[in-house]
């Protein structure tokens, strides 16, 4: 997980890398998840479905170095990302039990463009948390808004108690967001730093 650097989609849309780590996303036993993806308003945000129009934006910053280096696997070119994006749009659409994952394009109201994603998983009670955002819009506090936004759903409405979160061990942003999220350090897992919350506030 990561505030700059952080996977949330893979090549198969339906059960790909986990964000940031290149693992695989684990299918849920049935939750309390909603179906497709919800929309999330905050001041400066707007997280939304993916959509087809937003590979320009996508593209924009998933090509660059600074963005996969911690993320698992190699670089994805225009034409892969179209795909994966096409696999999201149609992903959007199912139910949580079948996805296992809901996904949401993080824009920014100020230009209306995409400038990341979170992601939020779950399985067997536990619920991971993931973003990637475009390395120009950081510094900023939008990643923290963004995934404050998403947690603060996850636990006042769909009753999410535990979450948990992977970062690189050299990604110190991600590590630092983490933190100030509430999430602490909890072990190692492939190669890739664990951090956990069980206990999640109404507001984060």
């Amino acid at each position: 997980m990561n505030d700059a650097n952080r996977t949330a989609t893979g090549p198969d849309a339906d059960n790909g890398p986990s964000p940031g780590t290149g693992r695989e996303t684990p299918r849920p036993r049935p939750s309390t998840l909603p179906v497709g993806v919800t929309v999330i308003d905050t001041a400066r945000l707007l997280l939304r479905p993916l959509r087809a129009e937003d590979l320009d934006d996508l593209a924009d910053y998933r090509a660059r170095p600074d963005v996969f280096r911690y993320q698992g696997h190699e670089p994805w070119d225009r034409e892969q990302l179209a795909r994966v994006l096409d696999g999201e749009v149609r992903h959007a659409r199912l139910p949580y039990t079948v996805t296992g994952r809901i996904l949401w394009g993080v824009l920014l109201k100020e230009t209306g463009r995409l400038i990341g994603e979170v992601m939020l998983a779950g399985a067997d009670g536990a619920h991971e948390i993931g973003v990637v955002f475009h390395p120009d819009h950081q510094r900023r506090g939008l990643a923290f808004e963004a995934v404050n936004a998403v947690l603060t759903r996850a636990c006042a409405e769909l009753g999410v108690a535990r979450v948990q979160a992977y970062s690189h061990p050299d990604n110190t942003r991600a590590i630092r967001l983490l933190g100030l999220l509430g999430l602490h350090r909890s072990g190692t897992a492939d190669g890739f730093d664990t951090f956990e919350r069980t206990t999640l506030p109404a507001q984060v």
